[in-house]
C-alpha cells in the first residue's frame, strides 16, 4: 500500500523531469491548480479547428466517463490529435477529479449523496457514491488511520 500512495502524492505534486536538460520541474499541485466548468458546446467550438494546422475539424468524437471528456479528432489535414480534460492518476484507476473530488467530500464533512444530486441537477458530471466509497475505503481512510497512529505514537 505504501507504494501506491508514495505514486499518488508525486502525482499529485505534479512533478517531471525534462529529459533533454535533466530538470525537474515541480507545477502547482493539482489540488491547487484552478478547475472549471466547461460547456459542451464551448468545448466544441474551441476544438473546432486544428492545433497543429489550423484547419478545419470534419470529425470531432467526445467520450465522457465521470468527471472525465476525452476528445478524438481529425482535421482536413489528416493530423489525428486525442486530448483529455484532466490527468490520469495511475496506481488509482482514476481521474485526478474524481479523486479529488471524492477528498473534498470526505474532508469537508458533505453529505455525499446530497452533494451527488447537486451537482447532478446541474447536468454537470460527477462520480457515482458507489465510486465514492470505494476511493474512501482504499485511499482516504487508510490516510487518516496512518496520521492517527502517527500522532498516538
Amino acid at each position: 500500500m505504501g507504494e501506491r500512495h508514495a505514486l499518488l502524492k508525486k502525482q499529485l505534486l505534479h512533478t517531471h523531469q525534462d529529459n533533454s536538460t535533466g530538470v525537474l520541474t515541480v507545477e502547482a499541485p493539482l489540488p491547487k491548480e484552478g478547475k472549471f466548468i466547461v460547456f459542451e458546446s464551448y468545448l466544441r467550438e474551441l476544438l473546432t479547428n486544428c492545433f497543429i494546422c489550423g484547419q478545419s475539424v470534419g470529425n470531432l468524437n467526445l467520450f465522457v466517463m465521470r468527471t472525465l471528456v476525452v476528445v478524438e479528432e481529425v482535421c482536413e489535414g489528416l493530423h489525428k490529435l486525442q486530448w483529455r480534460s484532466q490527468p490520469h492518476l495511475r496506481g488509482s484507476g482514476a481521474e485526478a477529479s474524481n479523486f479529488l473530488l471524492a477528498a473534498g467530500m470526505l474532508y469537508s464533512s458533505c453529505v455525499v449523496a446530497a452533494t451527488i444530486r447537486c451537482v447532478k441537477s446541474t447536468c454537470a458530471q460527477i462520480i457515482t457514491e458507489c465510486a465514492f466509497y470505494n476511493y474512501q475505503r482504499a485511499y482516504f481512510l487508510p490516510v487518516v488511520r496512518q496520521v492517527h497512529s502517527l500522532i498516538n505514537i
